[in-house]
């Protein structure tokens, strides 16, 4: 995953910041949620010109998830055998 530089990431944690306290608020999280991301991607990527372009938040989410399964259900997995054992 292209990972960014720690001095752009306070660039956008005062807005996500906002996104998520509403969104663990939320009793409707999953649909909120799409429509938070679906939103923030056809504005910036929407309007393109060529499809190269339209079609990068395919990448951007495809590695989003294998960064999310990474980092917290493989952890999650990882306790879960511990406690459990394994299959």
């Amino acid at each position: 995953m292209p990972y960014i530089r720690l001095g752009r990431r306070e660039l956008y944690r005062p807005g996500i910041d906002i996104i998520v306290k509403n969104l663990r608020s939320s009793k409707t999280k999953t649909a909120d949620a799409t429509y938070v991301i679906y939103k923030i991607v056809k504005s910036v990527f929407g309007n393109c010109d060529h499809w190269v372009d339209k079609s990068e938040p395919m990448k951007i989410l495809r590695c989003v998830e294998e960064e999310y399964y990474r980092n917290v259900i493989i952890s999650h997995e990882e306790l879960a055998k511990v406690r459990n054992g394994d299959i």
